[in-house]
């Protein structure tokens, strides 16, 4: 979100990384230890009083996050509402300036004056080193085009690695076949652990900047335990996939539209105890900021009732990203609108006092979505399945409809700079 925040606002941006960065903060507890391996500074029976969070001991991560927070508040930053990690600092002139900070790792976003002041400010307190326009956070690989107003997020080098170690026969434009559902018995797979790898590996895509293949990976993932031949040949079948695609980079900045969101529900889609599936995601500015594909909680007994805990999960989602919009300095002036294609879902959305017999079951957190459309921080639309994006974080689909939602996901083929 502050990416596309960027994108849109053409922010200035600085990339920082804190050196032995836990060995900054002063420890709080009183935590005795025994001599490193190699120093003579104690005498026999002696132990020395730890002052310093050092790396290995349990409150070392909050101690120097304490310290950082401590150095963004008293520089007249503002912790934000949504995630603690975020801060920002209005400026009535400039706009707003905002840094994230992961573990040691942070990105400085806004006007150039605030940027490097507050890093200055950092430099003060902390060995830092200034990486400069970000590249690469986290493991996501940054591209910026300042003539065209765009900032991609790919992960290239991550996908070219697993395709280098796994050694697809060919490439395959589907993640999933959709011909072919999952299923829980077959002639099981011996490598329980090369499973698990493979799976971990293609979720951090899916954390990250592939919410195409997200659908895939979580049905793959609930065979964990006990996978099957079916289920390793359908894993390298994502493999394939990204070998195909591996080009493709969310890129924010490619239009004008705020926050949008999209949910859908595959009614009784899961094999084993027909729960259905939740698929959710939400654009900025072109390109995706979250997603989600995920089993229900409980079992739908309609697709009006799948639909509606699907649109509630949305809801949830939508909230808190509303906060996000705060922060970061756009905040919404009407309601966040979530798409759907089921009408019998949006009209019990809608129409508040309407409770039918038939869903008074459905547990009490799913009609909390009702409150929100009528206070107007949510409004429910109708949109054709061809058209919801949020349709292939449900089950597989066919090609053309993949292409089409992958696109307005905002997932695009780009060229890396020479």
């Amino acid at each position: 979100a502050v990416l596309a925040a960027a994108a849109h606002d053409d922010l200035y941006l600085k990339q920082f990384d804190v050196k032995t960065a836990f060995l900054h903060a002063d420890i709080q507890e009183e935590v005795y230890m025994k001599q490193p391996h190699g120093f003579s500074l104690c005498k026999p029976g002696q132990v020395l009083l730890l002052l310093k969070a050092l790396y290995g001991t349990k409150q070392a991560g909050l101690m120097f996050f304490d310290l950082i927070k401590r150095i963004f508040l008293d520089d007249g930053w503002v912790q934000g509402e949504s995630d603690p990690c975020m801060f920002c600092m209005p400026d009535p002139v400039s706009g707003r300036c905002l840094a994230v900070v992961y573990v040691d790792d942070g990105i400085i976003a806004g006007p150039k004056h605030i940027v490097e002041s507050a890093f200055a400010k950092l430099q003060e307190h902390l060995d830092v080193t200034d990486l400069g326009e970000p590249t690469d956070f986290l493991g996501m690989h940054i591209v910026r085009d300042r003539a065209a107003g765009t900032i991609a997020v790919h992960q290239m080098p991550y996908i070219q690695a697993l395709v280098d170690k796994y050694k697809p026969d060919r490439s395959q434009v589907l993640p999933m076949d959709p011909r072919a559902p999952l299923v829980a018995s077959g002639p099981g797979y011996d490598d329980v652990s090369g499973y698990s790898t493979v799976m971990g590996e293609l979720q951090h895509l899916v954390n990250c900047t592939r919410p195409d293949i997200a659908r895939a990976v979580s049905a793959l993932s609930s065979y964990t335990k006990a996978p099957t031949q079916l289920h390793w040949d359908a894993a390298m079948q994502v493999v394939r996939y990204l070998h195909g695609t591996w080009s493709l980079a969310i890129v924010y900045g490619t239009d004008d539209i705020g926050l949008q969101g999209w949910t859908d529900a595959d009614f009784m889609g899961d094999t084993r105890d027909t729960r259905s599936t939740t698929g959710m995601i939400f654009t900025m500015y072109g390109g995706a900021v979250t997603w989600q594909s995920r089993l229900q909680p409980t079992i739908a007994r309609s697709t009006c009732e799948a639909e509606y805990m699907a649109a509630a999960a949305g809801c949830q989602e939508a909230l808190w990203l509303r906060k996000v919009l705060r922060d970061i300095g756009h905040p919404p002036s009407s309601p966040t609108v979530l798409y759907g294609d089921n009408k019998a879902a949006l009209a019990l959305l809608h129409n508040v006092d309407m409770m039918p017999s038939r869903v008074k079951h459905i547990d009490n957190r799913h009609h909390a979505c009702k409150e929100q459309v009528q206070l107007g921080n949510v409004s429910y639309s109708f949109c054709s399945s061809s058209l919801n994006i949020a349709d292939c974080l449900t089950k597989a689909v066919p090609r053309a409809a993949l292409e089409l939602q992958r696109a307005a996901m905002g997932l695009k083929p780009i060229a890396l700079p020479q």
